[in-house]
């Protein structure tokens, strides 16, 4: 796949893993501002991927191992300076506690389907 084209794959797995998460979490304004940005245009999915990489490779095994101490203490900037909205994000520390065993799973799904796409991203 050439970057176009995982940039696409990234931008369709988002936006619907971000309507699962507001879905599932009403009240977490991170998840329903980036979603408004990056229906506006505001925010370009192409930042949004690098962020992401920044974030997910060097935490690669926490990711593959399904530690917790990923969300817990790994994606409080994962959307820092992609917009000036947007200063940093604790969103899935809050709600890691919350979440039950087949909804961690899910979360752990996405998160490696992201983590493949920014590998592949990096080539």
């Amino acid at each position: 796949m050439n970057k176009t084209e995982l940039i696409n794959l990234f931008n369709k797995n988002f936006n619907d893993f971000l309507d699962i998460l507001i879905d599932k979490f009403p009240k977490e304004q991170d998840f329903i501002l980036i979603s408004i940005l990056l229906k506006t245009q505001r925010l370009s999915y192409v930042d949004l991927i690098h962020n992401f990489s920044t974030i997910l490779t060097p935490n690669k095994q926490l990711i593959l191992n399904k530690s917790s101490e990923f969300f817990i203490h790994k994606t409080s900037n994962m959307f820092y300076g992609i917009n000036q909205h947007i200063n940093s994000s604790n969103s899935f520390k809050r709600i890691w506690n919350h979440l039950q065993t087949e909804e961690r799973d899910m979360l752990w799904k996405w998160f490696k389907l992201f983590l493949n796409i920014c590998l592949e991203y990096e080539k």
